[in-house]
C-alpha cells in the first residue's frame, strides 16, 4: 500500500474532522446571509420605499456596518474575557443561530408577501418587521466573524492549521456566490 505525501495525509487528517465541517458550514452559511444583505438590501430598500434618496438608502444600507465597527471590538474583547472557549462558543454559535432564523423569517416574509398577495397596508406591516430584521442580520453576521475564527484555532491542532483554514475558508467563500446566486433565483421567479 502507497503512503500518503504528507500534504495529502495533512489533508485527508483535516477533512476527516468533524470541526472543519461545523466550521465549513458556519462560515458558509454566513458568508450566505452577508453576501445577501450587502447586495440585494440597498435595492430591497428602494423597492420598499421609492421616495428615499440614493444617500439615504446608502445610509440606512451601511449603518449595520456603523453598528458593527463599535460592536466587532466589544463582542471579541468579551468572547476573549474569562473562559474564553466557552464565551466564544456562546457568541459564534449564538449569533450565526440568529442570523439563520433571522435570515429564513426575511425569506419567509418576502414569499409571503408575494404568494399571498398582501393588501398595501399588510405589506407596510410586513416591511416594518423585515427593515429590523434585516439590520439584524447583518449585526449579528458581521459580529460572529472574528469569533468564528478564533474559536477555530483553537478547536484545531496546530499542525492542521494551515489546511484546516484553507479549506474553512474556501467552503464558507462559495456562500458568496451561492447565497446572492438563490437569492436572485428566487427574486426572478417571484417576481
Amino acid at each position: 500500500e502507497r503512503e500518503l505525501s504528507p500534504f495529502f495525509s495533512e489533508l485527508y487528517t483535516t477533512v476527516s474532522r468533524p470541526a472543519t465541517w461545523i466550521f465549513a458550514c458556519t462560515y458558509f452559511l454566513n458568508a450566505v446571509c452577508m453576501y445577501n444583505i450587502q447586495f440585494f438590501f440597498p435595492m430591497q430598500l428602494h423597492e420598499i420605499f421609492p421616495t428615499l434618496s440614493l444617500g439615504q438608502i446608502a445610509l440606512v444600507a451601511a449603518s449595520p456596518m456603523i453598528i458593527t465597527i463599535p460592536l466587532g471590538p466589544l463582542t471579541a474583547t468579551w468572547s476573549d474575557r474569562g473562559d474564553r472557549n466557552r464565551r466564544r462558543v456562546h457568541l459564534v454559535w449564538g449569533t450565526a443561530s440568529v442570523s439563520m432564523l433571522l435570515f429564513l423569517a426575511c425569506g419567509s416574509i418576502m414569499v409571503l408577501e408575494v404568494v399571498l398577495q398582501r393588501t398595501q397596508g399588510e405589506q407596510h406591516y410586513l416591511t416594518v418587521v423585515l427593515l429590523p430584521a434585516m439590520l439584524s442580520l447583518n449585526i449579528c453576521s458581521s459580529c460572529s466573524v472574528g469569533p468564528l475564527w478564533a474559536l477555530h484555532m483553537t478547536k484545531q491542532p496546530a499542525a492542521l492549521l494551515p489546511t484546516s483554514i484553507a479549506l474553512v475558508n474556501s467552503i464558507g467563500n462559495l456562500g458568496g456566490f451561492v447565497g446572492p446566486y438563490a437569492m436572485g433565483v428566487m427574486h426572478d421567479a417571484l417576481g
